[in-house]
Parts: structure tokens; sequence; C-alpha cells
């Protein structure tokens, strides 16, 4: 009784400093915890499997992956073992344990053993590892108490594992299983994670290449107590002891280091992504079987799954390069000339615009537009060709008379819409080019378009992805469902030749739509391939701009679409024909236009219904002929008798000259009766025959002169230069006339076959 009456006695006469260092004390550790910093990160990039792409060290030269998913349960088996087998169980600090640490250094005159818990340790690894005394052992023990309150124990068992030092310049466990093992943490095997648990220990005087022998029993003894406490089976323990070291780390995988370099100004640290890391090893492999046919070319790939939005595979360059020819270039997001992979955007935005119907016939003659001469890549000219065959051969005739229709400035602003971003010129600088490579474009955006397109058929909303966390919306396609669907109907059945004949090589085990490019001069290979579930894109270059023979998109560029594309999961589906906002509009079986009572065949299709079609067929006209069909007559009263009225399918003269050729059904009209076929009709008033002409200062879009004509009747004629068509007029017939220094041939024809020509010079 006096004793308790005593401790009474006693507390109340030190209350005030009893509360005041309970006060201190709770303050201490609630009120201003420690905070654990991590150390700088290196930048890693993960595939969608948490498999290693590539990575860049931190800026202090560390490797340091930030972890992104909870440590392996093996590995915290081990390290608990090793390190801290009460750590559970206390509260930062174990007494015990520094005591018995004390008494141990004492004895051997050394540091022997620390006593510290793994909250210490993260402690002390927060604090870039002072230097070792007793008074900052105390230091740390009280900061450990800090950190038990702020943080969980998960917490601080990741924290220590992400920012531990396993050796080398590498740290954390992430780092470490990559660099000594060459695989995620989660496949570590016992073996391995006992290595990893007791690297820390002493990071700088023992690790995979250093002291092998002390490292190897130092994973054996711990291998063995995991054994005697029957978390190892008997069989499990021999299998483990009998692994090997690792004898040096391993160098780190640099599958996509051009996506890396994308990604790293925005997304710092462990980037974990949407690709598909097989996947990737497959198309690098592929690249690399190839190298003998891609040489020293540039190259870059990317594969959409239309699925889920997901990029799948994305290579920036080829990776078997020297570094001075490019190898380090992003080549994915490089501008480079288009060549002939935006016709079938051309070809989309007309039958929605209701300038054609997949079938409507475009002119595929020899023709100046200017100073602009296109070429098709064969050399040869059909007269007329409808527009779904000019895309599946990838014509360049026609799809340029198709831009001059839809309109240069139309068709850049509807690019840029769709969002193709690299556009910074005005229109007049493109020019009718523009459909032929005259502008640059990025496989990037190029891929994003298609996909898009793609998107709009499915039905699905459009957004891609890179990033596993991030989904970046696509800029909706302009075009209707129904005018991309026939775009990729016509894409499907590209044929164009192959000199060489190999074409028939690129079949497919399932339809695709594709389409390659090819720009001017053999600077820039193209391809891109639709089905309903991948997009993919190709582009095959120098990244310095050279060009070389063999860069066509049918060569290089081609073979690879198809290679990559039997590497995916084939379904054999297609996408569905729209049968909403569509009308069924009769169209002439021939022209592939509206349809007149003047057609003789004609046929349904269905087009988007908010554009009604702008041209009526052009070329079934009825001709008033003699009873034999012989001549043409005027219609009269007095020829009725003696004549009858019949349906011919007229093409104007030079569309005319070449499609008879491939077109044995082809009926000319018959000759005028009473006249001979040059009884001159026509007449050329300006300029004269052998008339020399002085070129006159202008403007490149300014013609050097006018020519002038006249016809005895009111009719079409057909200007022609050098066996080149220039355009049309009608009632009035006058050319702008645009044209190089020397002898030059001006021809001009009307609907009949009557023509005129003359030779005349230019000079300056």
């Amino acid at each position: 009784m006096k004793r308790r009456c005593a401790t009474v006695k006693w507390f109340q006469q030190y209350r005030k400093i009893i509360v005041s260092v309970l006060i201190i004390v709770v303050g201490f550790l609630f009120l201003f915890p420690f905070s654990l910093k991590p150390k700088p990160s290196s930048t890693a990039l993960f595939d969608k499997n948490h498999n290693l792409l590539s990575a860049h060290v931190s800026k202090d030269e560390q490797w340091h992956f930030l972890s992104t998913s909870d440590l392996p349960k093996k590995y915290e088996v081990c390290l608990l073992q090793f390190e801290d087998r009460n750590f559970y169980h206390h509260f930062g600090v174990r007494p015990k344990s520094i005591l018995r640490a004390i008494i141990q250094n004492i004895r051997h005159g050394k540091t022997i053993s620390g006593g510290s818990t793994i909250t210490m340790q993260s402690v002390r690894i927060s604090l870039n590892n002072p230097r070792r005394t007793y008074i900052e052992k105390v230091r740390e023990m009280l900061l450990a108490l800090r950190v038990e309150v702020k943080y969980s124990k998960r917490e601080i068992l990741q924290y220590y594992a992400g920012n531990a030092p396993f050796g080398n310049n590498i740290i954390g466990l992430e780092a470490a299983t990559w660099r000594y093992f060459g695989k995620p943490p989660k496949e570590l095997s016992w073996a391995e994670s006992a290595t990893l648990a007791v690297l820390p220990n002493a990071p700088g005087l023992i690790y995979p290449g250093r002291n092998h022998q002390e490292l190897y029993t130092k994973r054996n003894r711990l291998l063995y107590l995991l054994k005697e406490k029957g978390i190892l089976t008997e069989d499990e323990f021999l299998l483990s002891i009998a692994e090997p070291l690792p004898e040096k780390p391993k160098k780190l995988p640099s599958q996509a280091p051009h996506l890396l370099q994308y990604l790293a100004p925005t997304s710092q640290g462990s980037i974990s992504t949407t690709i598909d890391g097989v996947l990737q090893e497959e198309l690098i492999n592929m690249i690399e079987n190839k190298q003998t046919i891609l040489q020293d070319f540039n190259i870059a790939i990317l594969v959409t799954d239309l699925q889920n939005g997901h990029i799948v595979s994305y290579i920036g360059n080829n990776p078997f390069l020297n570094s001075e020819m490019g190898k380090d270039v992003d080549c994915v997001h490089a501008s480079r000339s288009s060549g002939s992979i935006l016709k079938p955007i051309l070809y989309g935005l007309s039958i929605d615009e209701g300038i054609i119907s997949p079938e409507s016939l475009l002119p595929d003659i020899p023709t100046y537009f200017g100073n602009f001469s296109p070429k098709n890549y064969d050399q040869n000219y059909a007269g007329a060709i409808s527009a779904k065959t000019a895309l599946s051969k990838s014509l360049n005739i026609p799809m340029v008379y198709l831009l001059k229709d839809y309109g240069v400035g139309k068709f850049q602003h509807e690019l840029t819409e769709m969002g193709i971003s690299s556009l910074h010129r005005n229109s007049k600088a493109y020019g009718l080019s523009l459909i032929l490579g005259g502008a640059e474009v990025t496989l990037w955006d190029i891929n994003k378009l298609y996909t898009s397109m793609a998107y709009t058929v499915l039905g699905k909303t459009g957004s891609i992805q890179v990033l596993a966390d991030t989904r970046t919306a696509l800029l909706p396609t302009t075009m209707s469902k129904i005018s991309i669907y026939h775009t990729f109907e016509a894409m499907k059945e590209v044929s164009r030749p192959d000199k060489e004949g190999n074409w028939q090589f690129f079949n497919s085990s399932e339809p695709i739509a594709w389409k390659t490019g090819t720009s001017f001069g053999n600077r820039d290979a193209w391809a891109v391939g639709v089905t309903p579930d991948y997009v993919v894109s190709i582009w095959v270059g120098k990244a310095s701009g050279e060009g070389d023979p063999l860069l066509t998109g049918y060569k290089m560029a081609a073979p690879l679409l198809f290679e990559i594309y039997s590497k995916l999961p084939v379904h054999n589906k297609w996408f569905s024909k729209p049968n909403t906002s569509t009308n069924a509009v009769r169209l002439c079986s021939t022209s592939g236009y509206i349809a007149t009572s003047f057609c003789s065949s004609t046929h349904f299709e269905d087009l988007p219904a908010f554009t009604p079609q702008k041209r009526i067929c052009p070329y079934h006209k009825p001709i008033y002929t003699t009873m034999d069909e012989q001549f043409t007559i005027s219609r009269n009263v007095e020829n009725m008798v003696e004549g009858k009225l019949m349906n011919y399918f007229q093409l104007p003269p030079m569309m005319e000259k070449f499609y008879a050729k491939n077109h044995p059904e082809y009926v000319q009209i018959p000759p005028k009766k009473g006249t001979q076929e040059n009884d001159a009709q026509i007449e050329i008033s300006y300029p004269k025959s052998e008339q020399h002409i002085f070129t006159p200062a202008r403007k490149d879009e300014e013609p050097d002169f006018i020519a002038e004509a006249t016809h005895k009747e009111n009719t079409t004629l057909y200007w022609h230069l050098d066996e080149m068509y220039l355009g049309e007029t009608g009632d009035f017939h006058k050319m702008g006339i645009q044209c190089s220094l020397g002898k030059h041939q001006l021809m001009v024809q009307d609907q009949n076959g009557n023509e005129a020509k003359l030779v005349f010079y230019m000079e300056k």
C-alpha cells in the first residue's frame, strides 16, 4: 500500500514531464512522419504482359526500373527469411538484434552485423547510405519508427525491394531480375529468388561476376534454411542448388527503342504499353531474315488491333543498320512523300461527293495539266477506265482527273480534318501532284487514318492505344460507311501487274484491302492493309532521302505486308455492306454514271443517301443514221424517211483511240454523210503552222499563249499538245498553252473524229 502511494506521489510529482515527453513522442511519430525517397528511375518500356521491351539508364547512370506489380511470393519469402524474419511483428526496430550486433562488433573489433530491420535498411537507402556510426544507427532507429507510422508493411517491403542495391549499377528487384536473369520477377525460381535476396547484403563486394563462390555459398545457405523450415521440399532444394549462378549481367532487350524514344518525354519511369512482345519479336526476326533484300533501307511498321484499338507492334526503324545509316531515327513519325497511299481517300470522298460511283469511267489518256504531265507506272493508257479499276491498278492519270474534279484545296482540307497533320503549305503549292506524292505524310497519321476508316465501317468508337492506361481519340473520318466500304472493296481487288511476275506470290489466306505507294524518284515505298481485325502500315526508304530503283511499294513494302498478316490470327471475315444511309441509284452499266433513257444496260448501286449523283451518263447519245448505219445524217423532215435513230456509246476522240484497242465491242459513230473525214470542219486560227512563238515573262500558273480554233458546227472540241490531252472547249474555242522550249504539235479534234493539227516552235 505504501509502495502504491509512493508511485502515485512520484507520478504526480513528474506528471508534467511525463505528459510532455509523451506529447513529444506522439508528435515525433505522427505529426512529423519520415518519407521514404525513391531513387532516380530509368525509363523502361514493357509490353502488355509486362515483359521488358527497351530501357534507358536513369539520370545517375543506374539501371532502376520502378515496379508496377506486387512482389513475387518466392522472393518475398527468401528476403524475409534472410533479412528480417519478424518483419510483420515489430515496429521498425528490434532492440534485441541491435544489442546482439553491438556485442558481435565489439568482440571482433569491426562491424560484423548491423542488426537492422528491413525498415531501418529502407531508411538508410532513403538517406543515400550515410557512413555507418552508432549515432547514425540511433538516427535510423528513430526514423524507422516514424516510417512504420506512415507506411504499411507492404509499402515498406515494396520500397526496399524496389530501391535496394543489387551490385554493379543495378537498383531494385525489377532491374536486377532483367539484368541477371533476363526475365520478369514473376518468373523467378527459388534459386534465383534466393540469389536476389542475399545480394543487397553486400552489393559492392558480392554480385554475379564478382566473388562468385561467396555468392554461391550464401545463396545455398539460404536455400538450406528454407528446406529446414519446410518451405522447400527435398527435391525442390536439390534442384535449386543445382541451378548455376549468372556469370555477369545480361544485355537488356531493345525491341522497341523508338517507341521508348517517342513516349519518354511524357511518360517517365516504367511504361506499360499495349505492344504484343511476341509479335514484336517475330517482326524483328522477319526484318533480320530479309536483310539481304532490305539491304541498307530504313523501315517503319505499325500494327493496330481493331478489336480493342491496341497498337500491338511499333517498329521505328531497321534495327540491323549502322548508326550512320539513320538507325536511330524514328521513321514512324518522320514526314515522307506519300506516293499513291492517299488515292483510296480521294476515291471514297469522291463517292460521297456524288462525283463518281465505283464504276464511273475516268479518262486515262496522255494529258497535260499546265506544266504537269502525270504518267502511269506501266506507261500505258486505257482511254477510259472505271474508278474502281483505276484505284485497284493504282493508275495515276485517272486519279489526277478525279482530284481535278474534286478540288485540291477541298481534298487538302478533308485530309487535315481526318488527322493528316503535315499538310502545312497552301493548296496551290501542292497542285494536282498532291494525289501522286506531292505532299509529305507520316506513317503514324496514315495508320490512324485507315484505322479510323475501318472503325467507321465496323461501327466502333474511334480510338487507339499504345499506353496501357491511355486512349488516344482518333479524328473521325469525314467519309460515310458506304463510301469506305466501296473503297475497301476496290482495294481488295488490287492486282497491279509486276514486271518480274512475282505479284501472284502476294496471295493471302484471308481477304485484305491493301494499297501500295511509291514516291517520285523511288525515295519511299509504302503499303497499308486493312481487315476487320487489323490495320498494318509499312514504310521503307532511306532516312537520308536518297532514291533507289528497288524502292517501290510492290517490291519492298507489299511482301512485308503479307508476311506480317501471315503472322496474325486469321478469321476469314470481311466488312459487312452498310444498309443504312444509302440509296439504290440506277446507273449506266457501261459508264457508271446516272443512267439516261439512251443507256442500253443499267443496274442499281448502293451509294450515299445524303449526296445526289452529280453526273448523268455523258457518253450515250442518240444518233440519226442511214438505214444501213453507214453514215450519220441530220435529223430533219427530209431525212426521216431514209434514216433511223440509234443509241451510241461515244467517247471523246483521244479516249476512244485507246479505249477501242482494248474493247473490240466498241462501235464508232459512222462518219457524216456527204463529208470527208477532214473536210475543213476545224480550223486552228492561232498559232499558225510553223510559227515561232517567244516565251513571255509569266507566273508559273499562267499560260505561254492562248490558242484559238473554230468549228463549222456548235460542238465540243478536244485539245492535245504533243499527243497529250489538254482539255475541252465549248462555244468559244480558246485554250491556254504552257509548254517547254522547242518544237511542238497542236491538235484539235471534234466528237466525230475530225481533226486539225499544226507544228509550232517555242523560243526565248
